[in-house]
Formats: structure tokens, C-alpha cells, sequence
């Protein structure tokens, strides 16, 4: 069973864990991201996460099921002291991968949260739903940043992730890249509404329903994109980089994408667009 560590406002996690397995320190890692979200409910604490593959279970349909208001950060060496400058992570040369095993979404938000929270400095890859979010599905008050969504697979919406704020609260994506994910319907790569995009990359991702294929790398609805990529994408109806509705999209490039209907590069229907560069 859990020990209940006195652990602060935060909890350690290793692959493997190590020392008394309470989370408490790295000397004392926790070996299990779901064992972490479960002691950080008690103790409102954030996780830190060293680098490694991280799999869930092998029965749930979501490997991890976030809680509200607590924080998820990866990219650590496993040694960083507790007053550690996340800025200063090198999120390149200490990778932190959640993976799906092509069976399981990887991150799921069962309900819309009243704290913010954040997943940042993940690769999020090999997730799979045979709904929405095949990498994670998230809803209001999330903040998702500095994360690589690859290789995901969602038979209907959000191939690498579905996300759904509200007009009041809504979802954050920063510097975030989305390649190599599939949707059968809207949004390749990310499908979102009342969301703030920025500074993403979307490559390589699909979108391919016959009637409802829109977005091959990013479908938007009423959110605002800003200095997104999008390139080599591709589509079966509406926008093969991107296909926004009600929405705002200003200074994004959009690069040799394609769709075999509307919109090789972009759809932008009741859309509002400033400085954009389409080829």
C-alpha cells in the first residue's frame, strides 16, 4: 500500500521509484505516476517526474486520470534540488515519454477543474481512443506547455489531443508540438474549443473522415491561434493544416498541406486573420 509522506507541496516520481517509495524526495521516488496523482489529491501537491517511459496499467481506457489543481512536470534529471528552476531544464537531453502502448489514451480530465493545472515537459506518444483524445483529453483550466504529442490515434476527434474550455475559462497550449497523430474526424493533431494556441507545431498529422475529416493538423472553435506551424498535414474535407471557426489565427505559417476538398492549406470559416503566410 501508500505510505502518506509529509511531502510539501510536492511529490517525486522515478522510474522504478527509489529508497522508501514515498515521494517525498528523489532519494525516496515514487515508482508510479497514478500512485503520485492519487497522494497528490491529499496533499494538493505537484509532481515532479524524472526521465523515462512512463506506461499505465494494462485494464483502464486512460492510463492517468489527472486531479484537479495538481501539476505535472517532466524533463528532470532526478536530482534537482527543491528550489530548481524549471526554466532550466533541458527537456531534450532528459526526456520524460508517457506512453499508450497504442491501447490507452495517456491523460484524462474527468470533469471541468476549478484550479489550474498544468502537464508540462512531456512526450506524450503511442496513445490511442476510440473516442476523442487519443493522447489526452482535457477540458477548462488547463495550461499544457513545452509537450510533444506523437503517434496518437483517436477514431473520432483529437488525434493527439481534444481539449474543451469554456468561455470563461479556457484551455492554454504553448510551445507544444503535435506530429504523426491520426483522427478520423476533426483535428489530426489537436482539436480544440476556447482555447488559446500558441507557438505549436502541427506535422504530419490526419484527419480522414469521408464527412467529417476537418483539420488535419488543428480544428479550432472559438479560440484564438497565434505563431502556430502547421505543415505537411493532411485532410479529407476542410483544411489541411488547419480548419477554425469563430476563431481568431494571426503571424502562423501554413506550409504544404493538403486536402482532397476545401482548404489545402487552411478553412477559415467566421474567422478574423492577421499576418498569415499560406503555400
Amino acid at each position: 500500500g501508500i505510505t502518506l509522506p509529509n511531502c510539501g507541496d510536492r511529490l517525486y516520481v522515478k522510474v522504478n521509484g527509489s529508497g522508501d517509495h514515498t515521494g517525498t524526495s528523489w532519494d525516496n521516488a515514487l515508482g508510479s505516476i497514478s500512485d503520485a496523482l492519487s497522494l497528490a489529491q491529499m496533499f494538493n501537491a505537484d509532481i515532479w517526474i524524472a526521465e523515462g517511459i512512463y506506461y499505465g496499467d494494462s485494464v483502464s481506457e486512460s492510463a492517468f486520470v489527472m486531479v484537479d489543481g495538481v501539476s505535472m512536470y517532466g524533463g528532470f534529471v532526478g536530482n534537482e534540488p527543491a528550489d530548481y528552476d524549471l526554466t532550466q531544464r533541458d527537456l531534450d537531453a532528459h526526456v520524460t515519454i508517457l506512453d499508450g502502448q497504442h491501447s490507452q489514451r495517456l491523460l484524462y480530465q474527468t470533469n471541468s477543474f476549478t484550479k489550474t493545472t498544468t502537464v508540462d515537459g512531456f512526450i506524450i506518444r503511442n496513445g490511442y481512443s476510440s473516442g476523442t483524445g487519443g493522447g489526452g483529453y482535457f477540458q477548462k483550466k488547463i495550461v499544457l506547455s513545452n509537450c510533444h504529442f506523437m503517434h496518437n490515434r483517436a477514431q473520432q476527434s483529437g488525434g493527439g489531443a481534444y481539449c474543451s474550455g469554456n468561455s470563461s475559462d479556457s484551455v492554454f497550449i504553448t510551445h507544444c508540438t503535435f506530429t504523426h497523430n491520426f483522427a478520423g474526424e476533426y483535428g489530426g493533431g489537436l482539436d480544440c474549443g476556447y482555447a488559446k494556441v500558441s507557438d505549436c507545431v502541427f506535422s504530419h498529422d490526419t484527419a480522414t473522415s469521408y464527412q467529417k475529416g476537418y483539420g488535419g493538423g488543428l480544428y479550432a472553435s472559438y479560440s484564438e491561434v497565434v505563431r502556430c506551424v502547421a505543415t505537411h498535414n493532411y485532410c479529407n474535407m476542410q483544411g489541411g493544416g488547419i480548419s477554425v471557426s469563430y476563431s481568431t489565427v494571426s503571424q502562423c505559417e501554413i506550409t504544404h498541406n493538403k486536402c482532397n476538398n476545401n482548404g489545402g492549406g487552411g478553412y477559415l470559416g467566421s474567422t478574423h486573420n492577421n499576418n498569415d503566410q499560406e503555400t
